[in-house]
Formats: structure tokens, sequence, C-alpha cells
């Protein structure tokens, strides 16, 4: 699991004791060619790699992608790897229903294509991880957990 260290260390805690019980091996981002060698190696070894790709952290390289009508910026970090590894993008949804429980959806893969190694606008990885991620969240809107304004077109500043 490739993830961003959270600001809060009792909630990093919880997330690290969480993870180690179900056996998640962990790699934080910002290790740069460590990571991508971890990733990548983890794909070599049939592992799976789970990458979040609904919305960029700050300051983290992204790509915009046309969601809902708006712009939203999404990592380019899984995208990179399908590319460097020719592992297909395989989005996934995970819903909670009211009765508790979860509905997990698996998405048909994307392919990725070998023409540059960094991802811009309108590359077919970027386009269909869009239209899987709008076909998400207009079937679980209230599932969509967003803390903050996601689309360009709403930030401040």
């Amino acid at each position: 699991d490739l993830f961003q260290r959270d600001q809060s260390g009792s909630f990093e805690r919880m997330r690290r004791s969480l993870r180690e019980g179900l056996g998640i091996h962990e790699v934080p981002v910002g290790g740069q060619g460590l990571t991508w060698l971890k990733l990548r190696t983890a794909l070599e070894d049939n592992g799976v790699v789970v990458m979040q790709s609904d919305r960029a952290m700050v300051g983290q390289a992204s790509v915009p992608i046309a969601v809902l009508g708006g712009t939203l910026r999404i990592p380019i970090g899984p995208i990179v790897l399908a590319r460097l590894t020719g592992s297909p993008i395989i989005p996934v949804f995970v819903t909670r229903t009211r009765q508790g429980r979860f509905i997990v959806r698996i998405e048909p893969p994307i392919k990725p294509t070998p023409t540059r190694a960094y991802p811009v606008a309108g590359d077919q990885e970027a386009v269909g991880i869009g239209r899987a991620l709008e076909c998400a969240i207009k079937r679980s809107p209230d599932q969509w957990l967003m803390l903050e304004p996601a689309f360009d077109e709403d930030r401040v500043g």
C-alpha cells in the first residue's frame, strides 16, 4: 500500500497498526527511487499495489481530469507505475450499505500506453480513471469523502 503519512501522530499509529494486522506492507510517499523500486518489485512478484487515485494531495504531482463537469487533479503515480511495469490500472471502489456491509466493485482494467513516462491531461489512463471515478461518484455520491474542495474551480487562491 502506497500512502502519505498523516500529520496526526495518533491517526498514523492507528493506521499502521490496522494495516500491520492485515499483513499489508506499506511504502510511504517520498522515498523517490526506492519507493518506485519497491512497488515495481511487488508487481513483479505478482503482488498488488494499492494507490488512492481520487485526489492529489497538496504538492503531489498531478494531472487534471474532467469529472462531473469540473476539473479534478489526480496523482500521476498510478499512471507512471503502470507505464513503467506494463501493469494495468484496476479501479476498485468500496461502498458501505445501510446494513453496515460493504460492496466492492472492480471496474475493467485500464491498460497503460508506453508513450512517455509522465502523463498529461487527456492521456488515455487519466481519462479512464476519470470515467471510472465519475461513475462511482454518480452511483454513490454520499460515499465520496471530501474534507476540502476537490475541484479546481472550487479552490480559493
